[in-house]
């Protein structure tokens, strides 16, 4: 694609194209009270190649590395930061900004489509929600809790081990034990 035919299309001019991605467009920052922190989610999730060069002490967000150069750093500033200014323009709410947030990560990343969002998976957007009350639960995250294998274990395996350890402790007491116990016994 030719760089001027992506300016036409996406309504940037040369001099934002040329922009540093460390830093959050102005025209963001004045949209989304929030868009210094959310920034670097969205550099991280469209898969721009960057890095922090922090020190303890020192901002991640103001002292990172990113390869402006890359063809993800093209599309977020040709088509992402155009798509985003005019997204949040229309919004007057956290998460209603966490949906254009989110979306346009996708739509800035690596693959062909969006997915869609639907009321079981509205938890994608908690990264893009700073407000903790805010956030969605997450049922992925129930569902590893207590796996179902975990709960349903045979109650023979209990009782082998339960066996084993009592014939451990009687060898180690000096009581007669089954030859089972003192080949456990001498493996410990």
């Amino acid at each position: 694609m030719n760089q001027e035919n992506a300016f036409a299309e996406s309504g940037t001019s040369p001099t934002h194209m040329n922009a540093d991605l460390a830093v959050c467009p102005a025209e963001v920052l004045a949209l989304d009270p929030n868009a210094a922190v959310l920034w670097v989610k969205f550099l991280r999730r469209t898969g721009v190649p960057m890095s922090a060069k922090s020190k303890k002490g020192k901002n991640a967000a103001t002292d990172m590395w990113v390869d402006n150069n890359s063809r993800r750093a093209f599309v977020i500033r040709s088509f992402g930061v155009p798509s985003l200014v005019q997204r949040l323009m229309a919004t007057t709410s956290e998460i209603q900004r966490a949906r254009v947030w989110w979306r346009e990560s996708a739509a800035c990343a690596e693959g062909e489509s969006v997915p869609d969002l639907s009321s079981e998976n509205l938890a994608v957007l908690n990264p893009f929600i700073v407000t903790r009350e805010l956030k969605f639960k997450d049922t992925r995250f129930e569902k590893l809790t207590k796996p179902e294998w975990l709960s349903a274990a045979p109650a023979t395996d209990t009782s082998r081990a339960r066996n084993t350890h009592k014939r451990i402790q009687q060898a180690r007491q000096g009581r007669k034990a089954s030859p089972m116990a003192k080949i456990a016994a001498v493996g410990n």
